[in-house]
């Protein structure tokens, strides 16, 4: 059970957030594990010296001090190479640890590959607290399960939330990660995971990770159209990843159904996205055309995923290879439009 474990916080300006956050992490009741606070240039408040003292008065506190900001996915990437524990978890700045999170992980691991549990949801305005489970219970089976990637359930983990909410991560699986640095680094990492791994638990009553869901200036709360352009960086990424994997060719139909309905949700956004329509259509057009070719390829095993989602003819049209882009152009401008 004496995994080593570290626990990943990239900071930028975010004093307002920072000591509750850590204040956590230096309460686990777990023993073996350090915090490594990656401070990625903050200029405009006093984050970097925030991470200096704590990393000063603290034998468990390791920094990094990065001069001028990156992307986060640069961070972390840099983050996951340099890591020498057993295990990582991710902890966002703003966000904080039950004081037991590490202990319930690593005792509930069993040696796997990666770990995922639900999370409990709070707010900046109000003292609300929520459970999310981070999985949908309408389409999945799973509740408190250790997963073999040979188990037909294993399809289920592809519509767990990717947000890193605790989830513990063998460092060794995704050592090798290359991670697109604008944003949903999350969808990269954890998709990466399943690629890799050999087993997986979900557990449902490990609610340790709590998150903030409306901090201002949130990147969930604000949607424009270098939004749609982000996820087609990250989509081009996450598939050059996968495909190069261990477990794709056992995964891939159940990764191209992923994708697909990744862009069917991209279409139901486009109503909160705000901007040019050139760029939008656009943007849309690029997205389609990334992903259109892997779901292509495999689209004659996606009726054998109806528990998860059953096509009907309007996906199938999106789908034919001779005139699907059309009626997609078509589809997204008449909603630009509206």
């Amino acid at each position: 059970m004496n995994k080593s474990v570290s626990i990943f916080v990239i900071a930028y300006n975010m004093e307002q957030y920072i000591d509750k956050c850590v204040s956590s992490l230096l309460k686990q009741s777990y023993d073996n594990y350090k915090i490594v606070l990656i401070e990625n240039g903050s200029n405009k408040d006093h984050t970097r010296e925030i991470i200096e003292d704590y990393a000063n008065r603290y034998d468990k506190v390791e920094k990094i001090l990065i001069d001028h900001n990156e992307q986060y996915g640069n961070a972390l990437e840099l983050a996951i190479k340099n890591c020498d524990s057993d295990y990582f978890i991710i902890c966002d700045p703003d966000d904080y640890l039950e004081e037991d999170a590490l202990e319930k992980l690593i005792k509930r691991s069993h040696d796997a590959d990666l770990v995922c549990g639900s999370r409990n949801v709070f707010y900046e305005d109000n003292d609300e607290v929520d459970y999310d489970s981070c999985i949908n219970g309408d389409i999945t089976t799973i509740h408190n399960d250790d997963i073999s990637v040979n188990e037909e359930t294993y399809n289920d983990l592809f519509f767990l939330n990717p947000t890193p909410h605790s989830k513990l991560y063998k460092t060794e699986c995704v050592k090798d990660i290359v991670i697109p640095k604008e944003t949903f680094t999350d969808n990269v990492l954890y998709f990466k995971a399943l690629m890799e791994a050999k087993e997986v638990v979900y557990d449902e009553t490990l609610n340790v990770s709590n998150y903030l869901i409306n901090r201002t200036g949130n990147s969930t709360t604000t949607y424009k159209p270098s939004y749609i352009r982000a996820f087609h960086t990250m989509t081009k990424g996450l598939i050059d990843t996968c495909q190069k994997s261990t477990n794709y060719s056992k995964l891939k139909g159940i990764f191209a159904l992923r994708l697909y309905l990744s862009l069917k949700d991209m279409i139901h956004l486009l109503h909160s996205i705000k901007g040019s329509k050139e760029e939008i259509l656009q943007y849309m057009i690029d997205l389609y055309d990334t992903i259109m070719p892997v779901v292509q390829e495999n689209k004659d095993v996606l009726s054998s995923y109806s528990k998860y989602y059953t096509l009907d003819r309007y996906d199938r049209f999106l789908m034919n290879p001779l005139f699907g882009k059309m009626v997609y152009k078509r589809s997204v401008k008449k909603i630009i439009e509206e």
